[in-house]
């Protein structure tokens, strides 16, 4: 899984924050983070600082009119955990909201992650536990991994969608692992692990839809946000459904929530509350309904805002010699205007028009900015004052981010002076034009331009193509490599997997002084099954316990096969206890499972050896000294009767 991932991650192609997210995000998750460095990140993006400027001014001014507040202000008033929400959304929505797997609605996607980190959020803040904003980002994370496979593998994840044979979600998982070697799951609790979130709670985020077995074993505090997430899913399809009371639920949701909340009359205030709280964040991270979505792209081109909050901004086009709305998608790159004056901005319909281009205009930087990241133009002309101090502060923000590094930034300016053009240059200017400009100068300039960018997406084309085709050697390679670290009679990892694994959970354990725990354990009188009933009736009673080891182990723990009857089970993060219970369950559940062998029933015992890495106040040297340990203790149990549990020694010889 761990290789799977890397190849994924080096694919390019997998959601991850860019940037100052990604700062903000390491940032706000260190103990001794202060106010300076938090502001000193946001303010080298003026665009994200504008939006949390603005929904900082919301929180206290509703229904009055905005004012000017501080960056320190605003940080301390949002708080660093929202702050972390705010800008995981903003980074995360912003960047992965084009569908590029025909399948998978990306639109659906995020309207749904959306909808469960508010819900959960107001669960977790109406249970008086705590962790509300640690609920908020395992609701929106939870199926970043899905998110993660359509984007790296669009094609085949598409097809894999439309299989008849994905029948629910746990063959959908399956399907995943055998074509990426991968699965949703694992590559949400990667992806949550990688960006610097605990490990716990990314297993949490991730699993919490997993069918519980006896081998899940989660701490209160774990449990109880998994269950607050599948009552977030269930609120989201009721509001979906447009449910607003409680005898609108099914029953039981309905019996659940009422568990939860305490009566069924808090139902209807979490349905309105939740409700509300949605539309809100929605507008704010520009996520909305489906179906809302599809109503936008025929309406006049805006940036939305909360309601009750700032009025929204409406931008336009230069069109037909009049600037109107103008109907236009995210998918569409227009060419962005930055001119501040009516009657200038009108000068540049002549040349502009013939063209052909969708122009959208910005009266400020800051507009132009969140027009930016909303529409991502290939072309941006920009015209500040004398000094040109506006169009140079636009161009070194755009140069900050993807989408504006991508732009071909063309400056207007009244100085024509070669001397102190060269020095603009330095702010990563493309190219200029002075003014007045003849319509004919504009038009080549502009001509010029056009031909840079369609260069540009060519190569982002063949870039593209490229970063398929490696994706696609990557699956090939990844299969192939399971197939070499598979046992093909079971479907187990094989000895040679069982190695490598157990060294990386050795030199991770020891790095961090973790717990570590094996479970060695072989059939009770396997040769018997053998002798008695033939090779192919040995086969299918080493399937059968195979099958219950990963029905029945947690997670995170790896079953293989060593050879013959003999499995290792290798447990990262559990202690002698811990162990012990799980090859107890597994003894039992072993013992009493009626193994059919050609129609007749049969039933088998195992006999296991436990050993961990640190037991009764000693330390096991080594990996090896540890496997000998759990080894030797199967042979005790074997000696000693069969169908039992003993335990290794792991003291190092004096």
């Amino acid at each position: 899984m761990r290789q799977a991932f890397y190849e994924l991650k080096f694919s390019g192609k997998l959601p991850s924050p860019k940037g100052v997210g990604m700062q903000i995000l390491q940032l706000t998750q260190q103990e001794d983070c202060g106010l300076d460095e938090i502001t000193t990140v946001v303010r080298s993006d003026p665009a994200l600082m504008g939006r949390i400027l603005k929904v900082a001014n919301s929180f206290c001014h509703r229904g009055e009119p905005a004012s000017t507040t501080p960056l320190e202000d605003a940080v301390l008033r949002i708080g660093f955990n929202s702050l972390r929400d705010l800008v995981l959304g903003f980074s995360l929505v912003s960047a992965h909201t084009i569908s590029v797997c025909h399948a998978f609605d990306f639109a659906e996607f995020w309207h749904s992650s959306l909808g469960r980190a508010v819900a959960a959020q107001y669960l977790t803040e109406m249970s008086g536990r705590g962790g509300a904003s640690e609920s908020y980002v395992c609701g929106l994370l939870c199926g970043i991994g899905r998110l993660g496979l359509a984007s790296a593998h669009p094609e085949r994840y598409g097809a894999l969608l439309e299989s008849p044979e994905v029948t629910n979600l746990e063959a959908l998982v399956g399907m995943e692992t055998r074509e990426f070697g991968i699965h949703h799951r694992e590559l949400t609790e990667a992806l949550m692990v990688d960006w610097g979130f605990p490990t716990a709670l990314a297993e949490a985020a991730a699993r919490y839809r997993q069918p519980e077995g006896p081998g899940v074993e989660e701490s209160v505090h774990l449990r109880c946000l998994g269950r607050t997430l599948r009552l977030a899913d269930g609120i989201v399809a009721a509001l979906d459904d447009h449910a607003t009371l409680a005898e609108d639920l099914p029953a039981e949701l309905r019996a659940d929530l009422t568990t939860f909340l305490g009566s069924e009359v808090e139902i209807g205030a979490a349905l309105a509350s939740v409700g509300t709280q949605w539309k809100e964040w929605g507008t704010l991270l520009n996520v909305a309904s489906p179906s809302a979505s599809r109503l936008d792209r025929t309406s006049t081109c805006s940036v939305r805002e909360p309601p009750g909050r700032v009025a929204p901004l409406t931008f336009c086009a230069v069109e037909s010699g009049v600037q109107s709305g103008v109907t236009l998608g995210r998918g569409t790159p227009p060419l962005l205007l930055l001119e501040a004056d009516d009657a200038t901005a009108a000068t540049f319909e002549r040349w502009l028009l013939p063209a052909g281009e969708v122009v959208l205009r910005a009266r400020t930087v800051l507009e132009a900015l969140r027009l930016t990241v909303t529409y991502a133009p290939r072309i941006i002309i920009a015209h500040g004052t004398t000094d040109d101090a506006e169009a140079l502060e636009l161009c070194r923000a755009l140069r900050t981010f993807e989408d504006g590094r991508k732009a071909f930034f063309i400056l207007v300016t009244t100085n024509g002076d070669p001397a102190r053009l060269l020095t603009t240059f330095d702010a990563e200017v493309d190219d200029y034009l002075v003014l007045p400009i003849a319509d004919s100068a504009g038009l080549l300039r502009l001509r010029a331009a056009q031909r840079v960018v369609e260069l540009r997406c060519r190569v982002e084309a063949q870039e593209g193509i490229l970063q398929m085709n490696l994706a696609d050697l990557s699956v090939v390679n990844r299969k192939l490599h399971l197939a070499v670290m598979t046992d093909a009679l079971t479907q187990l990892p094989n000895r040679r997997h069982a190695e490598e694994t157990l060294r990386d959970a050795w030199n991770d354990a020891t790095l961090r002084d973790k717990d570590l725990s094996l479970i060695i354990g072989d059939i009770d009188d396997f040769k018997l099954v053998n002798d008695e009933h033939g090779h192919s009736a040995g086969d299918m009673v080493l399937v059968s316990v195979a099958r219950i080891l990963r029905r029945d182990l947690r997670s995170s723990d790896t079953a293989c096969r060593l050879g013959g009857d003999e499995f290792l089970v290798i447990c990262p993060d559990t202690d002698l206890q811990g162990v012990e219970c799980s090859a107890d369950r597994l003894r039992r559940r072993v013992a009493a499972t009626d193994i059919a062998v050609f129609g007749a029933k049969h039933r088998v015992t195992i006999s296991l050896g436990v050993a961990s890495r640190r037991q009764n106040s000693g330390v096991a040297p080594s990996a090896e000294f540890l496997l000998k340990a759990a080894d030797d203790a199967a042979y005790v149990s074997k000696r000693a009767g069969r169908n039992r549990i003993s335990t290794g020694i792991v003291h190092a010889p004096a």
